[in-house]
């Protein structure tokens, strides 16, 4: 809870909403018992005597008293919940962060559409719980108050009233740990529903071709009946308390009124202390049952807090002690990598400043590996790679970043215009003519520059000129390109490597590629395996 807290309250205007909700209850709680004063007054003398002259006057002072109290709990009804939205917006930033700082070996074996759901269980359950910890102070208030205008009625009603109590703990004692099972079977289902969901719509090519419509839809119904089976025996828990709350706070009034007057026999009880205890003895029972409430319902989120421990297990990268700011030169030294059973041995290279070098061989022995190694999604390897003459280990990875950057063979599209996609939130770019131009971007831009792109929008080709052009956007001293021409021909991708060259003549290229026609262009050309 302090960890959310802390992140939920981590900026001033958060903390001024939270003292602002502390003094709006404790203002609530004094009016409260400063209007049923009044009421007890109004019933048990002005309502009597018939006096329009009197009994308005104090009709409305007693009704503006209730209207505030109404007033001031739709203001903190408000803040409350716009605590929980920041919250839970605050705790989804922090985890984001995290996730796309964190090794990333964690994401290999992970599906995304999971990934999401995990840390969207999770921080929605966190808060929630921080709404039910910021709640319980005005609970807490009210429930005070209540008491003491029951009190200070009648110090027997009080009593009784407390003597009730535990009958809402008994009729539900088994329900926190009902809504904590269900809750999380929910938790656990949802996220398997996403999965599938979103596996059939990647693949309606093979629900179309394959005539498998029934098979992903079942698939898809399977789940989401499980869910709907799940969710009716929450609702039922839920409809259960509710139930049982409402019988004590229709009969418990009734009980202790009845109890009260059996002993103020001596003493006959008023006419206005009657209505005050009637309407007040149902609220100080509802403060304790909210009170209690907040036990059950903390039971029910708890299994997502559970998953923000999962969340915070993930490793991060290493932050690395050096940071550079230039390249000279790159080297490695008897670098292996194991994935799994199968070893990639990556040859012993030295690449200086403002060389082009291609790096030749088939696939899967080791060129894209090198690739991941230098920009640090493969940390785990063993030999060295010096750059600079400094162990890569040693390396802060934001700084090799900004060195070291990278085309990908295979550049997923974001649901954004083409501009949006190439500059990924990059502000003041004077260079975004040359890098279209450079990239064979220009006619696309022209086309579809307003346009919301997606992967199935963009060919192939189209999709590695992206990546080409968003490595080109930040012009970094290396420039890494794995197999980005692939999907073009082979006239386009000599045009491309050629302007690039006149271009940048002081960068250092590093290219992954098949073809033979474009070795003309490179100082040499590196083979793998």
């Amino acid at each position: 809870m302090k960890m959310i807290a802390g992140i939920a309250l981590k900026n001033l205007p958060s903390k001024i909403m939270l003292i602002t909700y502390i003094l709006l209850s404790i203002a609530v709680g004094f009016l409260i018992l400063y209007s049923n004063r009044l009421l007890s007054i109004l019933f048990d003398h002005d309502f009597l005597s018939q006096d329009t002259r009197v009994f308005l006057p104090m009709f409305l002072l007693t009704a503006s008293l209730f209207l505030s109290v109404f007033s001031l709990g739709l203001l903190n009804a408000y803040l409350i919940q716009k605590l929980k939205w920041e919250c839970d917006a605050k705790m989804k930033e922090h985890y984001i962060m995290k996730l796309l700082k964190s090794d990333y070996n964690y994401f290999i074996n992970k599906e995304a559409p999971g990934i999401w759901s995990l840390l969207s269980s999770a921080t929605s359950s966190a808060a929630n719980v921080f709404q039910l910890f910021v709640s319980s102070i005005s609970r807490i208030v009210s429930f005070v108050f209540f008491g003491v205008v029951v009190f200070s009625v009648d110090f027997y009603a009080g009593i009784f009233s407390i003597a009730i109590m535990p009958l809402y703990f008994l009729a539900t004692v088994s329900v926190g740990g009902a809504f904590m099972q269900q809750q999380q079977r929910i938790m656990e289902t949802s996220r398997d529903l996403t999965i599938v969901a979103q596996e059939a719509f990647k693949n309606v090519p093979v629900a179309k071709t394959k005539n498998a419509y029934d098979f992903f839809v079942m698939r898809i119904m399977k789940v989401q009946n499980l869910i709907a089976k799940l969710t009716r025996r929450f609702n039922v828990l839920q409809q259960y308390v509710g139930d049982v709350t409402s019988i004590i706070a229709i009969l418990a009034p009734i009980a202790v009124l009845f109890g009260v007057i059996q002993l103020s026999s001596e003493q006959v009880i008023n006419t206005g202390d009657i209505i005050v205890l009637f309407i007040n003895i149902p609220l100080f029972l509802g403060g304790f049952r909210n009170i209690y409430a907040l036990l059950i319902n903390y039971k029910a989120f708890k299994p997502g807090l559970s998953h923000l421990s999962e969340l915070d297990a993930i490793p991060t990268e290493p932050i690395g002690e050096m940071d550079i700011n230039q390249f000279k030169s790159l080297e490695t030294k008897n670098v292996i990598v194991r994935l799994g059973d199968k070893m990639i041995c990556v040859p012993n290279i030295n690449i200086k400043e403002g060389e082009k070098v291609m790096l030749s061989g088939e696939s899967g022995v080791g060129k894209s590996t090198l690739f991941n190694i230098l920009l640090g999604l493969i940390l785990d390897y063993e030999g060295d790679i010096l750059v600079n003459g400094i162990n890569l280990r040693l390396i802060n990875l934001s700084s090799l970043r900004r060195v070291f950057g990278v085309s990908l063979q295979n550049t997923n599209v974001l649901t954004l215009t083409l501009k949006e996609n190439i500059l990924l939130g990059l502000e003041n770019v004077k260079n975004i003519d040359e890098v279209l131009k450079l990239s064979g971007l220009t006619r696309q831009f022209e086309e579809k520059g307003s346009q919301i792109l997606n992967d199935k929008v963009m060919s192939g080709g189209e999709k590695s000129r992206l990546g080409l052009a968003q490595l080109l956007i930040t012009e970094p001293c290396v420039m890494l390109i794995d197999e980005t021409f692939s999907n073009v021909d082979e006239e386009m991708e000599s045009s491309i490597i050629r302007k690039l060259f006149e271009k940048y003549p002081e960068k250092t290229f590093v290219c992954i590629s098949h073809r033979i026609a474009s070795k003309k262009f490179f100082d040499r050309v590196v083979s793998f395996g």
